[in-house]
């Protein structure tokens, strides 16, 4: 069902409600509708886009799956609902898993976006990977689900989809944010965190320790009325690298802050970087914690943006496997000339309650997970290109520099360690040459041709 390239919004009155799911029905129309949004920075200017609904899109897509038989039995229509002044479900769509075989559920993998409300760009990554692999996915039995064809040509790549969706368990969150997304469409294109309100009704203190050592006092009148929590602060991590609470910054500016000042609007693309008022205190980061429990995701990969960067926590960083995925997602990308770097998580901003920290930290064995920071980098004299002012002509671009690393990311939720480096003399040319070989689970989408 790929159509156009328009930033989605969770719904609107203004598009036919969602039918109910059942059998195959005709496709839904790709409509769009037309929201002025507001000015992302004083140096741009209101416009009018065209948005299309989040819901509908994967309405569509679930039925699309389930006429090809890749709905997961698993599969979720949404994982919660958000607690603001204007609630909305969480949406979700689980597929694969249709050809694994074996005492053993499938391996998992969670493919998440949108965070930070006003990251447009990652809400369409992770659902425009959905909708690729459920177009892309070919039923018949001429396709078998195996290597048989050349890598990098249309055949092979069948085959490769094919394998991936059969084997493994992909659960796609495009917008874990939708009420503070909504926002930002139509209110406040810089809002960032959800749309949680909390009045304290007393004076409060709150005490502050900092990431490093040291600590502060807060106190909060009474009477405080703050709105929104930063949802990637939240999350219940308790690890000497990174416990929930604690704060740190980056010269004057905070980027994990105890203060429910610190949340709300901005003046700037700083701030609004509240943890809350306790771990996990929020639905959204609820619903993804719960999840993360209960799923044991084999490999989680959270979308953000800006700064082209694929980041791991620095817990796991060192870790061969963690590593040798990284890379090669960072290999996958370059190929197409993306200049994403991997690097430890650190490298770009030391936050705490972080969702891929709670992730390595909570989920047993270690696995693989990565915050990816996508376009745009923004240079300083651009600064209307930031988050939400990324133009629609780069979405899809944006989304093949990805796809490759995504694909490769699905395909080692299987896997369970970096490859052992093994040699191979080969006796060609004169004199014999040798090559040393390095079986992993990444290499095989080197070449990948996202219009294939």
């Amino acid at each position: 069902m790929a159509h156009n390239d328009h930033y989605h919004i969770h719904s609107h009155p203004k598009l036919p409600p969602v039918p109910p799911f059942g059998p195959a029905r005709e496709q839904l129309s790709n409509a769009t509708v037309p929201i002025p949004v507001p000015r992302n920075t004083s140096a741009g200017h209101a416009t009018t886009l065209s948005f299309y609904s989040l819901e509908r899109d994967l309405a569509q897509l679930r039925r699309d799956a389930a006429e090809k038989k890749i709905l997961s039995p698993n599969d979720r229509e949404d994982i919660g609902t958000t607690n603001g002044p204007d609630p909305k479900t969480i949406l979700s769509l689980v597929i694969g898993g249709n050809l694994s075989k074996g005492p053993l559920p499938p391996p998992k993998i969670l493919v998440l976006g949108c965070h930070h409300a006003r990251e447009w760009i990652s809400v369409e990554v992770p659902y425009l990977i959905a909708e690729y692999l459920v177009d892309r996915y070919d039923a018949s039995p001429a396709v078998p689900p195996n290597e048989s064809a050349e890598p990098g040509t249309k055949e092979g790549q069948a085959q490769r989809i094919k394998h991936l969706v059969g084997n493994r368990e992909i659960w796609f969150v495009p917008m874990l944010n939708p009420e503070g997304h909504n926002h930002s469409v139509l209110t406040s294109r810089k809002w960032r965190p959800n749309r949680f309100m909390h009045t304290f009704d007393t004076g409060t203190t709150i005490t502050a320790p900092r990431k490093g050592g040291g600590a502060r006092t807060i106190r909060v009148p009474a009477g405080t009325t703050f709105t929104g929590v930063d949802i990637n602060r939240n999350y219940a991590t308790d690890s000497p690298l990174d416990t929930w609470g604690f704060e740190t910054e980056s010269g004057s500016t905070l980027l994990t802050s105890r203060d429910p000042r610190d949340a709300g609007n901005d003046a700037s693309f700083a701030g609004q970087v509240f943890c809350g008022l306790t771990p996990e205190s929020e639905r959204e980061t609820h619903a993804i914690s719960k999840l993360m429990r209960d799923q044991h995701f084999s490999a989680v990969v959270s979308y953000h943006n800006f700064a082209e960067d694929i980041l791991a926590s620095d817990e796991t960083f060192g870790d061969p496997f963690t590593h040798s995925v990284g890379e090669g997602m960072h290999i996958l990308m370059a190929q197409r000339g993306a200049s994403y770097r991997f690097e430890k998580a650190s490298f770009q901003d030391s936050t705490t309650g972080d969702a891929i920290d709670f992730f390595v930290q909570k989920v047993p064995g270690r696995r693989p997970g990565y915050t990816i920071e996508l376009s745009p980098i923004n240079p300083p004299k651009n600064r209307d290109h930031k988050f939400s002012g990324l133009p629609e002509t780069e979405i899809r671009h944006v989304f093949e520099d990805n796809l490759a690393a995504a694909l490769a990311l699905i395909n080692c939720a299987g896997f369970n360690s970096a490859p052992n480096l093994t040699t191979s003399t080969f006796r060609l040319g004169d004199p014999p040459w040798i090559a040393t070989v390095i079986p992993n689970c990444w290499n095989r989408f080197l070449g990948w041709d996202p219009k294939l």
